[in-house]
């Protein structure tokens, strides 16, 4: 054989070695991204189970539940944790109330959030 009938497999490796590379870097570029989505919807989900617990909660208690919440996409090392609790839970109740997953209601001059 001669050095000419390799040409094929190693222009099949590079193409193989460019996909990969591409992936890897799209990933990696997009992380933060996907980190806080995932954040999100877990957050979005540990508040819609507690109002199946409970019908009303009030944004201090909201605030309780979120603090220290923490997650990690498979396959990586990196967490992503809350913070800022307070700034955290207005954004999420923002959030549920345009997507319309919860509602708020006044009583006693007390602001309480439900679920929809």
């Amino acid at each position: 054989m001669s050095y000419l009938d390799y040409v094929p497999y190693v222009f099949l490796f590079a193409i193989a070695t460019m996909i990969i590379y591409a992936w890897g870097l799209y990933k990696s570029q997009h992380a933060a991204m996907d980190d806080s989505k995932l954040l999100y919807s877990k957050a979005v989900s540990k508040i819609l189970s507690e109002l199946k617990k409970k019908d009303k909660l009030t944004r201090a208690e909201l605030i309780k539940l979120l603090t220290g919440l923490e997650t990690k996409r498979p396959f990586s090392r990196n967490k992503i944790v809350v913070t800022e609790p307070q700034s955290f839970t207005d954004a999420i109740i923002q959030y549920m109330l345009t997507q319309k997953m919860i509602e708020k209601m006044t009583e006693q001059g007390v602001n309480y959030y439900v679920k929809k």
